[in-house]
């Protein structure tokens, strides 16, 4: 695209109520970059977030293979690889494999979604496959109830392809603009009938849908590929340039969603009950998403002593520790917090 190409978009999204950034892209880590969980995930048999804020969705007999890779477009470093790992060529009706990621209301207020003021959006992304065809990719509201689909070729097979959706005012249906999902974007790699939609248009449907009878089933080829990064969904009329960020601003972007090991520090405080229990607290680098966040413990034990989750909240989470152990416990990287979407 040219640079008065860009402009032109750029102006005719701030028209529309969109704007240029910090903050454009709905999307978090929509160039994969971020990998808390890992950087690679073996036949992956149900649906379970891999890369950050992005959910691989298994519903059926096929399974797989899931990766941070290093083959990227132009301007990139990372993108999302997937291979399928068992074949499924005998697709259910209510089967899904998708890839998905639920964009927080509190982010999308100012689309005005469901309003007579709502904006339009655009959504864009680079996608290469050793399978060529017809791809489908929707949008949903929380109730998946009110449907966008629209379908993408990809021409040319193991060869990065950019694509860009133009997605209509929305001035119908319930929106939510709290802490759940505002909306879900889903790139569908073989699904049932069930999901099948009408490409272009929004719709009011009992279910989700996100593709359509022309789309082909990735997940039926053995061996199959299928890249994605550079995701980016937007306010405005055109799609614009992705926005890449600094590397610690979607990491911390990321920590409201989901935190490792070492994402915080370990206080312990030298504080007995009756039972000779010590307590300590975790605080976290970054406020959770909700108020009752899921918080796991590595490991039980340390230094002899046992651990325990006492309550989480949003800020930070109570440990207790038997005496096993008499000493100060200066630092503790043994926890993960859970509070996706």
């Amino acid at each position: 695209m040219s640079k008065a190409a860009e402009l032109a978009n750029l102006i005719g999204n701030i028209n529309a109520g969109g704007g240029s950034g910090p903050n454009k892209n709905l999307i978090i880590n929509g160039n994969f970059v971020v990998g808390q969980r890992g950087t690679s995930f073996s036949n992956v048999t149900s649906s379970q977030f891999c890369l950050d804020r992005f959910s691989v969705d298994v519903g059926g007999g096929g399974a797989f293979n899931v990766t941070q890779d290093t083959s990227a477009p132009e301007g990139f470093e990372k993108s999302l690889k997937l291979e399928v790992n068992t074949a499924d060529s005998s697709i259910a009706v209510g089967d899904a494999y998708r890839i998905t990621q639920g964009v927080e209301g509190q982010n999308i207020a100012q689309i005005e979604l469901g309003a007579s003021t709502a904006k339009p959006m655009a959504l864009s992304f680079y996608v290469k496959s050793s399978v060529t065809g017809t791809y489908g990719v929707g949008l949903a509201n929380s109730a998946e109830t009110e449907n966008f689909v629209a379908e993408y070729t990809i021409s040319s097979a193991n060869t990065w392809e950019k694509k860009t959706i133009n997605i209509p005012v929305r001035t119908s249906g319930t929106w939510l603009t709290t802490n759940g999902v505002g909306i879900g974007v889903r790139f569908d790699l073989g699904s049932g009938t069930n999901y099948n939609g009408t490409a272009g248009q929004w719709q009011t449907t009992s279910s989700k849908v996100y593709r359509t009878s022309s789309c082909v089933n990735l997940i039926a080829t053995g061996s199959a590929t299928w890249f994605l990064t550079g995701v980016q969904l937007e306010i405005g009329q055109n799609p614009t340039a992705f926005e890449h960020e600094p590397i610690a601003v979607t990491l911390e972007k990321c920590y409201r969603y989901f935190q490792n090991n070492d994402c915080g520090t370990f206080v312990m405080q030298i504080v007995r009950d009756s039972d000779d229990i010590k307590r300590g607290t975790v605080f976290y680098p970054v406020r959770t998403r909700s108020n009752s966040p899921s918080v796991t413990l590595n490991t039980t034990t340390l230094d002899g002593a046992t651990l325990a989750i006492d309550e989480a909240r949003n800020t930070a989470c109570s440990i207790t520790m038997d005496s096993g152990s008499d000493g100060n416990v200066p630092r503790l990287h043994v926890y993960l917090v859970e509070d996706e979407i």
